[in-house]
């Protein structure tokens, strides 16, 4: 799969943003994220919310094997399209002197195409971040996008999302073929965002901003005409302000309906949750002793006698699934069976 996938993105993104490796592309693949985590080839920490990486300086595409063919494809494409961007950018004769302009490429066209390039899409994931963004009036403008070093760490997926968006609205707009005259704009010294923009869209990155933001708002705001609330026919369970965000997902109900399992980040760190639905306490079962605690697939599974919550984490590096026993509040089994990648009991 991988070799296919590879060669599928070669040509795909080759094709599309006309340009070509002056080089073989070296692709290292680890078997798991695990070992992903521990590579060398650069010196920075690798944390479990990195799906991949393309090193500049040798070429060097770098990720593990994911969770699904559709994850891995779209990893590959989206390292690929990396690629072939530092070729446009970077290649040939006098890189490190290339690489000083890198500063001047925002980061919303650096992630954004491979997004878009990828196809990374999950209409449970990015829809609703963008629905959401929309409608609370939290999509950010394009010139905020230039560097995500600012924002929370927990919005770092909206902010790809909203860069890719940002491509297909382009793309929508004034064509594909747009997109890669865009990046080699950038190859010149004397690029700014606004030139390249004006050059090949005929607009600056204020009225792109302008016509982008209205596109998000005719879509959204259609969709969610006449459409009541969540909170106008449901009782919110947990809560969180503006000033700190806080995700609580990958629900489970117990055997009888009157407990709710589920994760969340309100402790900065991930951890499993019991919520009583009568008199909505919320309390904390388990996570800061784990290094993580996937989010993959269907992340809590609860036993049909309601006694044991299942789930995977990760501790000294290993990932195993635990079995943890509601009635006696403590792991009472866990295995591995020697498995590359553990996510997602049921």
């Amino acid at each position: 799969e991988v070799a296919i996938f590879s060669e599928k993105a070669y040509r795909k993104v080759t094709r599309h943003l006309e340009a070509m490796p002056s080089d073989y592309i070296k692709l290292f693949i680890y078997k798991d994220h695990i070992d992903f985590e521990q590579t060398n080839i650069i010196p920075e920490v690798i944390t479990e919310g990195i799906g991949g990486f393309t090193e500049v300086f040798k070429d060097r595409i770098v990720l593990p094997i994911v969770t699904s063919p559709k994850r891995l494809e779209e990893v590959i494409t989206h390292e690929f399209t990396h690629r072939i961007q530092f070729e446009i950018l970077y290649g040939g004769f006098g890189k490190s002197y290339k690489l000083i302009k890198s500063v001047f490429v925002p980061l919303w066209v650096m992630e954004g195409m491979p997004e878009y390039e990828a196809e990374d899409y999950d209409p449970s994931i990015t829809d609703m971040l963008i629905r959401d963004a929309v409608i609370n009036d939290r999509i950010k403008d394009i010139d905020y996008l230039s560097s995500f070093n600012y924002f929370d760490g927990r919005d770092a997926v909206l902010l790809y999302k909203e860069s890719q968006k940002i491509f297909e609205f382009i793309a929508k707009k004034y064509g594909h073929e747009k997109i890669g005259l865009i990046l080699k704009e950038f190859e010149k010294f004397s690029t700014t965002t606004d030139t390249a923009l004006t050059k090949i869209l005929g607009v600056n990155s204020k009225e792109l901003n302008e016509e982008w933001q209205y596109d998000l708002k005719v879509k959204w705001w259609g969709e969610v005409k006449d459409k009541k609330e969540a909170k106008d026919y449901g009782k919110p369970l947990t809560f969180d302000t503006k000033e700190k965000l806080v995700f609580n997902t990958k629900l489970n109900f117990g055997s009888k309906s009157d407990k709710i399992y589920f994760l969340s980040d309100r402790g900065n760190y991930t951890g499993i949750y019991e919520l009583s639905v009568g008199n909505f306490n919320v309390n904390e079962i388990m996570g800061n002793k784990y290094e993580s605690i996937s989010a993959s697939g269907n992340a809590l599974s609860v036993s049909k006698d309601g006694r044991y919550l299942a789930f995977a984490g990760k501790i000294g590096g290993n990932q195993k699934i635990y079995i943890y026993g509601l009635n006696e509040n403590r792991i009472i089994y866990e295995f591995n069976n020697d498995l590359d990648l553990v996510y997602s009991p049921s």
